[in-house]
């Protein structure tokens, strides 16, 4: 386990349509949960939670024992709306995919606190946009699995005529291109800033299977009482890890001073505000450090050298001990282990 506890949580249904894909690439899901301590009907739980650190470290597991680098796609392929549980009940229920995406920017907590989609409707185009909170970097799988299974759920409820005309991914190239561009039907763009299908609108109006309003808006009101329930994660701490991210990535100094004063308050305050929420300055340095390292490491072709240094590190030495801390490898073992992603760092 970390050293600290990412404040963001996401249900463990999403894990259905995974073991769906992975028990048809032969692995033992059974065995799998077993050595986790759990059941599939307990994960499976239309209620459970898990912390997202813990839940990508069993996806990333699955991931490495498959060895298939279009793993996140083969789990779109496998994808069903029921395997959403209430959200996907309250998508079959949608006049049009318009309307569907509409639902999962509304109501995209029922997943996971993690998730952020937006649609932007712009002289006929429709854009629909994908990303994670607080600046966090997403993993390629992560990238493959929800972008495709938008882009499937939309084709499979109206019956294959709605295709994007143009698709980006925030992931490295991988080696076998051709297949995300067989997968969407349309031209794909990587290592792109944000990830993003585009439609033409009125394609996204185009009625869907039939549907029940009455039925959607009983699902909707248990929807909006169900995350009623939930609770909210900190604005505060996202604001501060957003900060933390975009200094990393320009090369700049951390500093609590730096940050405070990027929020509009003292030193003092800021360290207030941060122990009413059980965390510290120092904690979220080092998550979205860790974050960003772990990132590099597995989907780009820098040294250990190059990682520790543009995540912060003076030297490799200290790198390395956290590293050991977070992951239980040194940098050079992780590199090793996880290199062999099929992924092509070329544009």
């Amino acid at each position: 386990m970390p050293l600290f506890e990412p404040i963001l949580y996401t249900f463990t249904y999403k894990f259905r349509p995974w073991f769906k894909a992975a028990r048809d690439a032969g692995i033992d899901v059974d065995r799998f949960l077993a050595r986790k301590g759990v059941t599939e009907a307990q994960l499976l739980d239309p209620s459970r939670r898990m912390l997202r650190e813990q839940c990508l470290a069993w996806v990333t597991e699955l991931f490495d024992l498959i060895g298939d680098p279009q793993f996140g796609l083969r789990v779109a392929e496998h994808f069903d709306l029921g395997d959403g549980d209430l959200l996907g009940y309250m998508l079959r229920q949608c006049p049009h995919p318009l309307a569907m995406v509409q639902e999962l920017v509304t109501y995209s907590r029922l997943l996971s606190d993690a998730l952020e989609f937006e649609i932007e409707l712009d002289g006929g185009s429709a854009i629909i946009r994908m990303g994670i909170v607080g600046a966090r970097k997403i993993d390629p799988f992560e990238v493959d699995c929800a972008m495709g299974i938008v882009c499937r759920t939309i084709r499979e409820n109206t019956q294959g005529k709605v295709n994007p005309i143009e698709v980006h991914l925030a992931r490295p190239r991988p080696l076998h291109a051709d297949r995300y561009r067989a997968f969407f039907g349309a031209p794909v763009t990587f290592e792109a800033e944000q990830c993003a299908l585009y439609y033409v609108e009125s394609a996204l109006r185009t009625p869907a299977t039939p549907s029940d309003p009455r039925l959607r808006e009983i699902l909707e009101q248990r929807a909006d009482a169900f995350l009623a329930d939930l609770p909210t994660p900190s604005a505060l701490i996202e604001q501060i890890r957003g900060f933390i991210a975009r200094c990393i990535e320009r090369g700049e100094a951390i500093s609590v001073e730096t940050t405070a004063r990027e929020l509009g308050m003292s030193c003092r305050t800021l360290s207030r505000r941060l122990r009413e929420t059980g965390r510290s300055y120092r904690e979220l340095v080092e998550e979205v450090r860790r974050e960003q390292a772990l990132a590099m490491a597995r989907d780009s072709g820098c040294n250990v050298t190059a990682i520790a240094h543009r995540v912060g590190f003076a030297d490799t030495t200290t790198f390395a001990r956290a590293f050991r801390r977070w992951t239980g490898l040194s940098p050079i073992e992780y590199l090793k282990k996880r290199r062999g992603n099929g992924t092509d760092s070329a544009a």
